[in-house]
């Protein structure tokens, strides 16, 4: 059975995280709302599906969904700090 951490788009959640957390860093962004909220969103993805992985793998797909919610949020959470000039599209 594979294990969580070799899925795709777990390690894809991983590596977002990571990349936004060094736009702010090097940007000396100061939002800690704005941070947390986009922060929080990615980091629950890749929780949500290691979360689904860990527990049932019969149920998974639930899992799977609810992290596509939280993608959602993380999306909306791009576009408002886009529209504000926290980071651009190529970022």
């Amino acid at each position: 059975m594979q294990t969580f951490e070799k899925l795709y788009m777990w390690d894809e959640a991983k590596k977002l995280y990571a990349y936004v957390h060094g736009v702010f860093v090097k940007k000396k962004n100061t939002d800690s709302f704005f941070q947390h909220e986009i922060l929080r969103s990615i980091f629950l993805i890749g929780g949500t599906m290691a979360q689904g992985h860990e527990i049932n793998l019969a149920g998974v797909n639930d899992y799977l969904r609810e992290a596509k919610g939280f993608a959602g949020v993380c999306k909306n959470t791009a576009y408002v700090g886009m529209e504000i000039g926290y980071f651009s599209q190529e970022e």
